[in-house]
């Protein structure tokens, strides 16, 4: 019987450690989190924010932005540097805790966005393949449809 709360106890141990393991293991790579925000009235017009944050340890050096849009269409942060005088800041290192914005703004690609309503998700791709994405909220709509 004393055998066996010692292996039970042994094995609850070995399971925290594996938490614990696995936990570090996350924390330790990098990790963006992507928020999208709509602001109809900034200097640029109308426009969404895409900002990437690095909560991981390791740098992440981000490859392409982009908006994708009810049609299927994308459109990336680079076309809208090409059409405006927007700074070219991809691609961008984050280190851990950095954050950098990206302006969308709607003037630029009126041919393809007709409503702000359009824009289903943003996403943001980086240097090793990995895909983040940000779906645009029911909160996010409703503050379009407001304005």
């Amino acid at each position: 019987m004393n055998s066996i709360v010692i292996s039970a106890f042994s094995l609850l141990v070995a399971f925290a450690a594996f938490i614990v393991a696995y936990l570090a293991y996350r924390r330790d790579r990098g990790d963006l989190r992507v928020t999208l925000t709509y602001h109809p009235e900034t200097e640029l017009g109308t426009s969404f924010q895409v900002r990437t944050v690095n909560h991981g340890r390791r740098t992440v050096e981000v490859e392409t932005v982009s908006l994708l849009l009810e049609s299927g269409k994308s459109i990336t942060y680079s076309e809208i540097c090409e059409s405006t005088t927007l700074p070219r800041l991809l691609p961008k290192t984050l280190e851990e805790n950095d954050y950098e914005e990206f302006s969308f703004p709607l003037y630029a690609f009126e041919d393809h966005i007709h409503s702000p309503l359009e824009v289903i998700q943003a996403e943001v791709h980086d240097t090793l393949g990995r895909t983040y994405k940000v779906r645009s909220s029911h909160r996010l709509k409703r503050q379009i449809s407001e304005h």
